[in-house]
Protein backbone atom coordinates (compact mmCIF):
# COMPACT_ATOMS: atom_id res chain seq x y z
CA UNK A 1 0.00 0.00 0.00
CA UNK A 2 1.48 3.14 -1.34
CA UNK A 3 1.55 6.17 1.17
CA UNK A 4 0.57 9.69 0.88
CA UNK A 5 4.03 10.93 1.73
CA UNK A 6 5.00 8.16 -1.23
CA UNK A 7 2.81 9.75 -3.83
CA UNK A 8 3.42 12.90 -3.06
CA UNK A 9 7.47 12.45 -3.30
CA UNK A 10 6.41 10.71 -6.45
CA UNK A 11 4.58 13.42 -7.83
CA UNK A 12 7.26 16.01 -7.55
CA UNK A 13 9.68 13.57 -8.65
CA UNK A 14 7.58 13.08 -11.96
CA UNK A 15 6.85 17.12 -12.53
CA UNK A 16 10.38 18.16 -11.00
CA UNK A 17 9.68 21.80 -13.29
CA UNK A 18 6.15 21.52 -14.37
CA UNK A 19 3.05 21.10 -12.32
CA UNK A 20 -0.17 19.86 -13.54
CA UNK A 21 -3.40 22.16 -12.67
CA UNK A 22 -5.56 18.96 -11.84
CA UNK A 23 -4.57 15.47 -10.96
CA UNK A 24 -7.82 13.09 -12.22
CA UNK A 25 -7.75 10.24 -9.50
CA UNK A 26 -9.86 7.25 -8.05
CA UNK A 27 -11.03 7.54 -4.60
CA UNK A 28 -7.51 5.72 -3.14
CA UNK A 29 -6.86 6.85 0.16
CA UNK A 30 -3.16 7.58 -1.14
CA UNK A 31 -4.37 10.62 -2.95
CA UNK A 32 -6.83 12.37 -0.36
CA UNK A 33 -4.06 13.46 2.48
CA UNK A 34 -2.41 16.90 3.01
CA UNK A 35 0.96 15.84 1.26
CA UNK A 36 -0.70 15.17 -1.54
CA UNK A 37 -3.37 18.04 -1.63
CA UNK A 38 -0.16 20.32 -0.99
CA UNK A 39 1.33 19.20 -4.30
CA UNK A 40 -1.74 19.31 -7.01
CA UNK A 41 -5.42 19.62 -7.02
CA UNK A 42 -7.59 16.81 -7.71
CA UNK A 43 -10.22 15.81 -9.44
CA UNK A 44 -12.06 12.67 -8.26
CA UNK A 45 -13.51 9.91 -11.04
CA UNK A 46 -16.46 9.81 -7.88
CA UNK A 47 -18.70 6.82 -9.08
CA UNK A 48 -16.48 6.45 -12.35
CA UNK A 49 -13.83 4.55 -10.18
CA UNK A 50 -10.59 4.23 -12.41
CA UNK A 51 -12.26 3.73 -15.54
CA UNK A 52 -10.56 6.29 -17.50
CA UNK A 53 -6.76 5.65 -15.87
CA UNK A 54 -7.19 2.28 -17.30
CA UNK A 55 -8.33 2.83 -20.67
CA UNK A 56 -5.68 6.12 -20.83
CA UNK A 57 -3.18 2.89 -19.15
CA UNK A 58 -4.23 0.71 -22.18
CA UNK A 59 -4.35 2.62 -24.42
CA UNK A 60 -0.35 3.77 -24.05
CA UNK A 61 0.33 0.42 -23.42
CA UNK A 62 -0.92 -0.32 -27.39
CA UNK A 63 0.80 3.00 -28.71
CA UNK A 64 4.13 1.49 -26.71
CA UNK A 65 3.63 -1.90 -28.08
CA UNK A 66 3.71 -0.87 -31.68
CA UNK A 67 6.82 1.47 -31.26
CA UNK A 68 8.77 -1.76 -29.92
CA UNK A 69 7.18 -3.73 -32.44
CA UNK A 70 7.85 -1.30 -35.19
CA UNK A 71 11.85 -0.64 -33.87
CA UNK A 72 12.80 -3.99 -32.45
CA UNK A 73 13.23 -2.50 -29.26
CA UNK A 74 11.62 -2.76 -25.55
CA UNK A 75 13.45 1.09 -24.63
CA UNK A 76 10.33 3.48 -24.22
CA UNK A 77 11.83 6.32 -22.28
CA UNK A 78 13.19 8.19 -25.47
CA UNK A 79 9.95 8.27 -27.10
CA UNK A 80 7.43 8.71 -23.83
CA UNK A 81 7.12 12.61 -24.04
CA UNK A 82 6.33 12.20 -28.04
CA UNK A 83 3.74 9.15 -27.07
CA UNK A 84 1.81 11.32 -24.65
CA UNK A 85 1.46 14.87 -27.32
CA UNK A 86 0.10 11.81 -29.95
CA UNK A 87 -2.43 10.82 -27.19
CA UNK A 88 -3.07 14.35 -26.20
CA UNK A 89 -3.53 15.75 -29.58
CA UNK A 90 -5.87 13.09 -30.72
CA UNK A 91 -9.63 13.75 -30.59
CA UNK A 92 -11.13 11.07 -28.34
CA UNK A 93 -14.84 10.03 -29.43
CA UNK A 94 -16.24 10.98 -25.93
CA UNK A 95 -15.61 14.24 -25.74
CA UNK A 96 -14.95 15.44 -29.40
CA UNK A 97 -12.07 16.86 -28.57
CA UNK A 98 -8.48 16.51 -27.92
CA UNK A 99 -7.37 16.06 -24.06
CA UNK A 100 -5.48 19.19 -24.77
CA UNK A 101 -8.27 21.34 -26.05
CA UNK A 102 -10.76 20.09 -23.26
CA UNK A 103 -10.98 22.59 -20.57
CA UNK A 104 -13.87 23.66 -18.00
CA UNK A 105 -14.91 25.97 -20.89
CA UNK A 106 -15.59 22.81 -22.68
CA UNK A 107 -16.92 20.77 -19.61
CA UNK A 108 -20.72 21.63 -20.53
CA UNK A 109 -20.14 20.55 -23.44
CA UNK A 110 -18.16 17.39 -22.84
CA UNK A 111 -21.10 16.39 -20.75
CA UNK A 112 -24.01 17.14 -23.18
CA UNK A 113 -21.94 15.12 -25.70
CA UNK A 114 -21.71 11.99 -23.13
CA UNK A 115 -25.46 11.88 -22.33
CA UNK A 116 -26.39 12.27 -26.24
CA UNK A 117 -24.14 9.49 -26.66
CA UNK A 118 -25.20 7.15 -23.57
CA UNK A 119 -28.82 8.31 -24.99
CA UNK A 120 -27.99 6.39 -28.57
CA UNK A 121 -27.10 3.04 -26.82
Amino acid sequence: MKTGLEVANALNKIFPERRADKLWVDKGREFYNSHVQKTVTLYSTENEMSSLVERWNRTMTEKMFKYFTANSTRKYIDVLDELVDQYNNTIHSSTGMTPKKASKKNKMLSCRRETALQGAL
